[in-house]
């Protein structure tokens, strides 16, 4: 049985980061990709749609902070299971994170590298066992 595509919700990033990432990550796992400006926008996608993994930026482009996305996704007791990453170049950030509850994340400088698809694969391993 062949298993659904991985979806993927790119929150608070540009829409030229978007396009970016939805382009990597449609080419190299195959995933479809959505995205939400806000916190508050993507509260309501990840309660309506049984997404795979969230790739947050660390400064919402319209305002608001990844790394508080994260602490809000893992204080809440219906979504702190869905997979979360940082999208951002400074290690103290991916640390702050990873700290928080996220799985190791990725810079924008490493889109498309090999390391960074090995990362989001291994993030999307857990989708085996949860469906």
């Amino acid at each position: 049985m062949n298993q659904p595509a991985p979806r993927v919700l790119a929150v608070g990033h540009c829409h030229a980061d978007t396009a970016s990432i939805r382009h990597v990550l449609e080419r190299e796992i195959g995933a479809d990709v959505d995205s939400a400006e806000s916190e508050s926008e993507a509260i309501q996608q990840l309660r309506s749609v049984p997404y795979d993994l969230v790739a947050v930026n660390r400064i919402f482009e319209f305002g608001g902070d990844g790394l508080q996305f994260v602490r809000t996704l893992q204080a809440d007791e219906q979504l702190r299971h869905v997979p979360v990453v940082l999208v951002s170049d400074y290690e103290w950030a991916q640390e702050e994170a990873v700290k928080l509850g996220a799985l190791p994340g990725f810079g924008k400088s490493e889109l498309g590298s090999r390391s960074m698809i090995e990362r989001l694969r291994r993030a999307l391993d857990h989708r085996t066992e949860a469906r």
